[in-house]
């Protein structure tokens, strides 16, 4: 297996607690980030990609909240869901 590494960048603080199913597996994930650099690391196919997805908004997660330097991007249980074009957050993918 491969294992990729993706950087992000200093912020203020984000805050992800989101779900999402999909056919192969179920992406389950929950991290916080102070002011400091983040480094998202795992094996190829563990959910890296989807997890900024749906950071970036280009993805909906199942449930969960996103927040990033206190404004939050997604909240399911509020049915809140900032579009993506609005969230100032952008990555390059993996086949750009």
């Amino acid at each position: 297996m491969f294992c990729r590494t993706i950087l992000l960048p200093k912020t203020g603080c984000s805050k992800s607690s989101s779900k999402k199913k999909l056919p192969a597996f179920s992406l389950d994930v929950s991290w916080s980030v102070g002011d400091e650099m983040a480094v998202l690391f795992g094996y190829s196919g563990s959910g890296k990609s989807m997890t900024l997805r749906m950071i970036a908004g280009l993805t909906k997660p199942d449930a969960g909240r996103v927040a990033l330097d206190g404004d939050i991007l997604y909240d399911g249980r509020r049915r809140l869901s900032l579009r993506s074009q609005s969230r100032q957050v952008g990555f390059v993918g993996q086949t750009w």
